[in-house]
């Protein structure tokens, strides 16, 4: 399932993340939905094409907060 979300990073701005979550698996030890794929596909509300620079400047506190914004909405 696919959703999106608008996050701030670097200091401030806003960005749209679009996001692949997986179905929750209590066998396989998964009792929440998990995100699979991550990506920025815009920029204050308006869609980009190009949106590799900003993926490039993005630290790794920037990656977790996003990954963490997509996992609580997921769940």
């Amino acid at each position: 399932m696919i959703h999106e979300i608008q996050i701030s990073v670097l200091g401030g701005l806003m960005v749209d993340v679009e996001f692949e979550t997986e179905p929750a698996d209590p066998a396989a030890g998964f009792g929440l939905p998990s995100v699979s794929n991550w990506k920025i596909t815009g920029i204050n509300g308006k869609p980009k094409k190009n949106t590799s620079w900003i993926s490039a400047r993005l630290t790794e506190a920037d990656q977790e907060t996003i990954l963490n914004a997509c996992e609580e909405y997921a769940s």
